[in-house]
């Protein structure tokens, strides 16, 4: 239960402590940090945008494609959904699939 003491380092405990504190508490969990430096939100923030910037840039294929071929849906949700064809099929995308 406490397995999370090993892998989190003190200051993304004070990150999570600060976002989610009040839940925390109201589900009975006690904070085991005080306050957190402005270094630490500003890293915080800096990696979260950093991770929405991350999966805006792995769609760009998709949205690239249905814009400039709009009328080959079936392509279009490969682009889409390329990361779970390629589990599922790997190497091979749906188009030259033999069922």
């Amino acid at each position: 239960m406490e397995k999370w003491r090993e892998e989190l380092t003190a200051e993304e405990v004070a990150l999570v402590e600060w976002i989610d504190g009040r839940d925390m508490e109201m589900y009975g969990y006690r904070r085991d940090t005080g306050s957190i430096s402005l270094a630490t939100i500003g890293r915080g923030l800096a990696i979260a945008a950093l991770d929405s910037v991350r999966r805006q840039v792995t769609r760009f294929p998709y949205w690239w494609y249905s814009l400039t071929q709009p009328t080959k849906l079936s392509a279009q949700e490969y682009w889409k959904y390329r990361r779970s064809w390629e589990m599922v099929f790997p190497g091979l995308p749906p188009s030259k699939r033999k069922d």
